[in-house]
């Protein structure tokens, strides 16, 4: 089960550090993190070890989520900065063009 849980950890810091989007992102947090999740699951496993081996293993996997939690909140906070980044790009305003003269009069 450390096995399982260290090659979970693995692969889900692997996929959070090529994700774009925080679309993708929440994707990942469901897929390792949700309810019917991967470490969901290998956490309802638990019930089959010995009472010496839980308190381990419970460790660990506190471990893993605690550092797949941090993993994903440093790549959204990337990912949304980088978004406002080519936002305020793409909202480029030159206050220093002249604008245009109301014309003076009636029609």
């Amino acid at each position: 089960m450390k096995e399982k849980l260290e090659q979970l950890r693995q692969e889900a810091l692997e996929k959070i550090s090529k994700c774009a989007t925080p679309a993708d992102l929440e994707e990942l947090r469901i897929r390792f993190l949700g309810k019917k999740g991967e470490l969901t699951a290998i956490l309802k496993q638990m019930g089959t070890l010995s009472a010496e081996e839980r308190p381990v293993i419970g460790q660990i996997a506190n471990t893993v989520r605690s550092a797949i939690e941090d993993e994903l909140s440093k790549a959204r906070q990337s990912v949304e900065s980088r978004a406002l980044e080519l936002r305020l790009k793409a909202e480029a305003l030159d206050v220093t063009v002249p604008g245009t003269e109301p014309e003076i009069g009636h029609r």
